[in-house]
């Protein structure tokens, strides 16, 4: 499974994306039966269009995606920044996700929507099942969430991660590696 991350700079990435043939190998993975994910501003890249009418991220004000996702992306100046709860939808089981949306533009699809939240719809999944997307952050948070996305992608396992308790394990390990190398009397004083 490939994930494309959210981007900053949308049109700028997918360009330098193109330039090092990752949009070549990103195929090839899903021609050999891989799967592909983008988040946010990878989302925006999965599509065949992404506008920036006002130029908000560079100088460019439209590029052509990766063409995988039946969608097309406008960056607008509002940044949309909100908590999300809802379901997710792969291979016909629902789960429920909790998430958040931190992207400025808008997306128009033609499909099936992967997340309902009450009465919207966020994200897209190919005619082939092999690519999805989403503006929602935080998926791999939810057990539930992770767990079905893994599957989709060809893990099958009941092995699930605590990701609040993992979280909490390696703030933990941060603060004994801090507390052992800084002198916090010090610090306190």
């Amino acid at each position: 499974m490939i994930i494309l991350p959210g981007s900053k700079n949308v049109i700028s990435d997918l360009t330098s994306l193109k330039t090092y043939g990752w949009d070549k190998q990103i195929a090839k993975h899903l021609r050999y039966g891989g799967k592909v994910i983008g988040i946010c501003g990878g989302y925006q890249m999965l599509g065949r269009r992404i506008e920036d009418p006002d130029q908000l991220e560079g100088d460019v004000q439209c590029a052509e995606g990766l063409g995988f996702l039946d969608a097309s992306s406008v960056i607008e100046k509002e940044k949309i920044l909100t908590e999300k709860e809802g379901e997710i939808s792969l291979d016909g089981t629902s789960v429920k996700v909790r998430g958040y949306e931190i992207h400025m533009g808008q997306t128009q699809t033609n499909g099936t929507s992967v997340i309902r939240a009450h009465d919207e719809s966020d994200g897209l999944v190919n005619d082939d099942n092999n690519v999805f997307g989403t503006y929602w952050h935080g998926l791999f948070d939810c057990p539930e969430a992770s767990k079905l996305i893994l599957r989709w992608a060809g893990l099958h396992s009941d092995q699930c991660v605590d990701v609040q308790a993992e979280r909490e394990r390696s703030i933990n390990a941060l603060a004994d590696a801090l507390e052992s190398s800084i002198n916090l009397k010090l610090i306190w004083k």
